[in-house]
């Protein structure tokens, strides 16, 4: 009996099992995911959350634990955009973890985040959240990291905080939090606290003396950009497990306390930018574990000791103080310090000899101080890693050393501003890293040992080793942080050098600026100055230059600051390219002999010796190519397909000019291939040749140069045919051919704005040894030849447009840039953006008024600004941009009445603008609007009886204008049939809503409507009973208002509700029940008057 019951219990079993496999497939959990999703605005990176998909093993970014509920929510950097208030409930009874970072999340907390009594990680920064903290988040009752950094969140109720005991790492920087040092903290004993992060607010006041008695275990205080006050607590010196100290750009005052050197842990202290005084005490040599010490920008004095030279730096910044003496000597012979700064102070003496044994310095900044003498020799034996050396501002003499030659990685020479004489030297253009530091990331920059060891709190926490230099950049002075080991150039101005600029100084060609003004240089400029081909700034004034300015000047395509100015120059200016764009008479004045444009002296006949650059060479070229294709491919594939049957059936070689492949039945090193290759071969050579003597009919090459490309092509097609691959082959021949590649003028430009952003590590695939055509995020024609779209949105880009050079992308149709950190105006230049159909800066820190160049872009169909900090553009210079289709600029500073300039467009989206006045009757052009969002404005007046002309309008939003008045009328929106979406919430709309809604009834039975709100205004009447109708209606609103009787049973009918408030009305009878009703836990009729009342 037993083993007849046997098989037919495991298949009971096994089907008991897969039916709690299917039950368990798709969670509660996923429901409230997918309600969730359905209001984010941007959703695209959870396509894998779908009703299909099992939650807890398809979904990204969704953790479960072994009984299938979720657990963890990872999905930082998911270019999400929404609010959070559908994903905090109670349907989350198991949650432990969000990590929602690098997103665009808006909107407030939400304090339902109570319920979430399982949480311990609650991980927001970078987002765009508003409102101030909630104090439920102290609720949670296993919360271990809260990190709400980088946000737009203000005070929270500290009278409503509760303790959180639990409490590891608080993050609260870049917030607008302000008022003294936060109450809540010192008014319990945080003892598990061990992080915390309260900068980038307004924190003001003094720091409390007991600060160690609440926070006994802090190991990382960072609370720098603030203005804090008065002086250091000398308390810091009982935090025994501190390790990381900022308290940068803040106004406090006095002197270092002499207890400060207690701690034996702090490895990071950064007192910079306030107003310390004093001198620095010997306390200081305590501190054995120190590895970065900045103390700049403060007015610290006195002579620096000799301990401090003693200490495990690996980063000391003691700029801009009012240290004196000479630099006491190195006695730590093993000295690991990279960067050294002590510009901007009163040092005297010779160059510190002391400096020679720091072999692993990487940035050395004595400029402006007070040294003299000469540039010793052995700088360019000591410091073989050293990349920027800035002497800039001191009283040096001589000549320069031809041993600084020996600096294999220098990228940045400034000797500025002394008193060096003799001749430039010819060993500078030994500076070959300049070319390489192109490539040279951030990135790179860490993997050569450039950061402090295994200090946690700046390789894992929120700070990291930002070296900064002041530079003299385009002639004005610049402060650069990580980017300064991005920048290449040399500057040599106001000193007494003389002779000729040495031609082989300008093969340089990565150098960024050049700066010779001021000297007593002779002779011509070298007519090779175009080889500076990624030059910037370029100074050359104020010497003794003559002869004329060579036409090659005109190929410095990213050349946006010259002066040639007070020189004996003479002859026509150059033009064409982007000098067209210099046109400053200023940069070629006091030069005699000079004329034509700028200037406004004409040029004789005698005089012009320069032709303007324009397109007929290019075009030239890109004609011959054509007709080099065509005879390539026609002649070559067939003479190749010829050779190669005549050399594999026993015939001779008869192509003499073809010796580097010997076809007896094989191909290259023996790797046996097939007529068809070969043809290919044979092809490729005959385009190369064909070309090059179509373009180039004087110029000599060898005759197997333009062939070994072609072999390289045909040995890779053969080995991948075969699985063979001669590794000495490919070094020799493929390698180097690879080699000698070059990008394109897009890529060049690409590659110096990347150089010039402060964080752009989302780009490291842009690289000169990869095409670029294949680097993320760029896209091409289909020649590969011209970059058509960037798509850069969601990057976290930190830097500006200024460098970005527009001139050089003639084909460039699409610019998406938002969804960044880009600061800064929008240039003027940006109009050369000649074929840009689509513009989106959104979501950045724009500041400055909207150029009136952007209406000279001739294409521009979608521009979309929002989210930025821009004023009002000059309208009387705005040109009539008619193919404009989409024009966003919501969240802005714009203000006044309504932009006349953008009453002929299709899809207007002016949210948060400070708007005032009535809407213009001329909206009723807008036939084909699609999207119309006035809301959050200051808007007055009814609706235009224009607006019933509109007929395809999607959505539409004047919410929270609290002006706008009238009935609401059919009249409006009678052929609205499309609207999805209709907001007129907090305003002072009147008049029965039954009527209305009567009126609607046609348009209600078609049900595309999605999301209604009609709350905070002065409707009256019943609730229509055909509100059943709205079937796909997702959120209904209609609270605050006058509404009165029943509650239409119909309402259960809608099946896709997922958030309803009927909230302070005059309603009352029976709630409705049933269907998705029942799935609010939370009655939205509170205020409501009822006669019998079922709770959901």
């Amino acid at each position: 009996m037993v083993s007849q019951l046997k098989y037919p219990l495991c298949v009971s079993a096994t089907f008991l099992l897969l039916l709690l496999c299917m039950a368990n497939a798709f969670v509660p959990e996923g429901k409230a995911l997918l309600r969730w999703k359905s209001t984010l605005l941007n959703s695209a990176s959870l396509s894998s959350w779908k009703h299909s998909n099992l939650t807890c093993s398809s979904w990204g970014g969704v953790t479960c634990d072994h009984a299938g509920h979720v657990t963890e929510l990872y999905l930082g950097g998911y270019n999400l955009s929404g609010t959070l208030d559908a994903l905090c409930s109670a349907a989350f009874p198991h949650l432990t973890l969000i990590y929602l970072y690098d997103n665009n999340l808006f909107g407030a907390i939400p304090t339902n985040i109570s319920l979430l009594l399982n949480l311990t990680s609650l991980v927001l920064r970078n987002n765009n959240l508003v409102g101030a903290i909630p104090y439920q988040l102290s609720r949670l009752p296993k919360i271990a990291t809260l990190d709400l950094g980088n946000n737009h969140l203000t005070n929270p109720d500290v009278t409503k905080l509760a303790f959180m005991s639990s409490l590891q790492l608080l993050y609260l920087g870049g917030n607008k939090l302000n008022g003294t040092f936060p109450p809540f903290i010192l008014n319990h004993t945080f003892a598990m606290l061990k992080y915390l992060d309260l900068s980038g607010n307004a924190y003001s006041g003094s720091i409390p003396e007991n600060l160690q008695a609440m926070l006994p275990n802090l190991e990382t205080l960072d609370l720098s950009s603030n203005m804090f006050s008065g002086s250091m607590p000398r308390s810091f010196s009982r935090l025994v497990n501190l390790s990381g100290l900022n308290l940068g750009n803040n106004n406090f005052t006095g002197g270092i306390p002499k207890e400060l050197g207690d701690p034996s842990n702090l490895m990071l202290m950064d007192l910079s930018r306030n107003i310390f005084t004093g001198s620095i005490n010997e306390a200081f040599c305590q501190l054995g574990i120190l590895r970065s010490l900045d103390l700049s920008n403060n007015r610290f004095s006195g002579v620096l000791p000799g301990c401090l030279w003693n200490l495990s730096l690996m980063y000391m910044d003691l700029s801009s103080n009012a240290f004196v003496g000479e630099l006491p000597t190195l006695t730590n012979l093993s000295s690991a310090l990279k960067s050294v700064h002590l510009a901007k102070n009163n040092f005297t003496g010779c160059f510190p000899f002391s400096l020679k044994t720091l072999r692993s310095l990487v940035s050395l900044d004595l400029g402006e101080n007070k040294f003299s003498g000469i540039i010793p020799p052995w700088i360019g034996a000591s410091f073989p890693l050293l990349r920027i050396l800035r002497l800039r501002s001191n009283m040096f003499h001589g000549s320069i050393p031809w041993e600084l030659s020996q600096l294999s990685h220098l990228q940045l020479l400034d000797l500025a501003e002394n008193d060096l004489t003799g001749s430039t030297p010819v060993s500078l253009s030994n500076f070959t890293y300049i070319d390489m530091s192109k490539n040279f990331t951030y990135i790179d920059m860490i993997d050569q040992g450039y950061q402090l060891g295994d200090c946690t709190f700046i390789c894992n926490g929120s700070h990291s080793l930002d070296d900064q230099m002041d530079i003299v950049w385009k002639g004005k002075d610049y402060t650069f942080k990580r980017s300064s080991m991005l920048m290449t150039g040399i500057d040599l101005s106001s000193n007494s050098l003389s002779g000729e600029i040495p031609a082989e100084l300008l093969n340089l060609g990565a150098i960024r600026f050049l700066n010779l003004s001021r000297n007593n240089l002779s002779g011509a400029i070298p007519s090779n100055i175009g080889n500076l081909k990624d030059v910037e700034s370029l100074d050359l004034s104020w010497n003794k230059l003559s002869g004329h300015i060579p036409s090659s000047i005109s190929h410095l395509m990213f050349l946006n600051t010259v002066n040639l100015s007070s020189n004996l120059l003479s002859g026509e200016i150059p033009t064409g390219s982007q000098l067209q764009t210099l046109n400053d008479p200023s940069i070629y004045i006091n030069n005699l002999g000079l004329c034509g444009p700028p200037l406004s002296i004409e040029c004789t006949n005698n005089s012009s010796i320069s032709t303007p650059v324009d397109g007929a060479k290019e075009h030239h070229q890109d004609m011959w190519l054509c007709y080099s294709v065509i005879a390539g491919v026609v002649f070559g594939f067939w003479y190749g397909l010829e050779h190669c049957l005549s050399a594999r059936s026993g015939g001779t070689n008869t192509l003499t000019m073809v010796k580097y492949v010997k076809f007896n039945g094989s191909g290259a090193n023996g790797t046996a291939c097939n007529p068809f290759s070969c043809s290919i071969l044979y092809a490729h050579y005959f385009i190369v040749a064909a070309y090059k003597h179509a373009t180039h009919p004087s110029a000599t090459f060898s005759e197997g140069a333009p062939f070994q490309n072609s072999l390289s092509v045909y040995y890779l097609l053969c080995a991948a045919m075969h699985g063979q691959f001669d590794q000495h082959f490919y070094n020799r021949s493929v390698k180097k051919s690879v080699a000698n590649c070059k990008i394109s003028r897009e890529g060049e430009a690409l590659l110096r704005w990347n150089d010039t952003l402060l964080n752009s590590i989302s780009l490291s695939s842009w690289s000169r040894f990869k095409p670029t055509c294949y680097w993320d995020r760029v896209t091409c024609d289909e020649g590969a030849r011209y970059v058509t779209h960037l798509d850069l949105s969601y990057s976290s880009l930190h830097g500006t447009l200024d460098a970005f050079s527009f001139s050089a992308f003639r084909h460039l149709a699409v610019l998406d840039l938002s969804s960044n950190n880009i600061f800064g105006a929008i240039p003027t230049n940006i109009s050369l953006l000649l074929d840009l159909t689509i513009l989106v800066l959104s979501y950045n820190n724009l500041v400055g008024a909207i150029p009136d160049q952007l209406s000279r872009l001739p294409k521009i169909a979608t521009l979309e600004l929002t989210n930025n900090h821009l004023t009002n553009p000059d309208v009387t210079k705005f040109s009539h941009l008619s193919r404009l289709q989409s024009l966003l600029l919501g969240g802005n500073k714009l203000n006044c009445t309504f932009p006349q300039f953008i009453l002929n467009r299709s899809w207007v989206r002016l949210q948060l603008l400070d708007l005032s006045g009535e809407i213009p009757k001329e909206f009723g052009n807008l036939t084909n609007l699609h999207t119309m969002d006035l809301s959050w404005n200051m808007l007055c007046g009814g609706f235009p009886p224009s607006f019933s002309r509109i007929q395809n309008i999607w959505e539409f939003d004047v919410g929270n204008n609290l002006h706008l008045i009238g009935n609401i009328s059919l009249e409006w929106f009678k052929n609205w049939t499309n609207v999805m979406g209709f907001h007129i919430a907090n305003n002072k709309f009147t008049g029965r809503i039954s009527e209305a809604f009567c009126q609607l009834a046609e348009l209600l039975n078609l049900g595309a409507i999605q999301f209604l709100n009609l709350s905070r205004n002065n409707l009256s009447g019943a609730i229509p009973s055909n509100i059943g109708n709205l079937k796909d209606v997702e959120s209904l609103d209609l609270s605050w208002n006058k509404l009165s009787g029943p509650i239409p049973p119909s309402i259960s009918h809608l099946m896709f509700l997922s958030s309803l408030n009927l909230s302070n009305n005059l309603l009352s009878g029976e709630i409705p029940t049933g269907n998705q009703l029942q799935t609010f836990t939370t009655p939205p009729f509170i205020g409501t008057t009822w006669d019998c009342v079922v709770f959901l």
